[in-house]
């Protein structure tokens, strides 16, 4: 638990490439340890979405929120508050998507 929460403060100071590295070897770990049901495993998936996310890495970042949801659904319920949280994380990350798209093509419009 504490190289998480050495993850996250790497990701709030903008170290990262540092923190998606721990957070991967966390999760890597989570799975081993406790299996992909565990309700820690899917923090650190959302977890590591997130630093996907910071990174740049939005398709990555996409995937993995999409994975954790259905895992989620799957394990905790639909009424689960944490399944609210995933699903607003991956409702961000599309938007961050979308908005690229938009700009991109208006840009191309306008000859940009």
């Amino acid at each position: 638990m504490s190289q998480h929460n050495l993850a996250g403060a790497y990701r709030l100071v903008g170290r990262v490439a540092e923190a998606v590295g721990l957070y991967e070897e966390t999760l890597a770990g989570m799975l081993r340890v406790l299996g992909s049901d565990h309700p820690n495993t899917l923090g650190s998936q959302n977890n590591l979405a997130n630093a996907y996310q910071s990174a740049g890495r939005v398709e990555e970042a996409i995937g993995l929120y999409e994975q954790t949801l259905a895992d989620a659904l799957r394990v905790l319920g639909a009424e689960h508050p944490f399944v609210a949280k995933v699903r607003g994380n991956l409702a961000v990350a599309r938007s961050v998507t979308n908005g690229t798209k938009r700009r991109g093509f208006i840009r191309k419009l306008l000859g940009r």
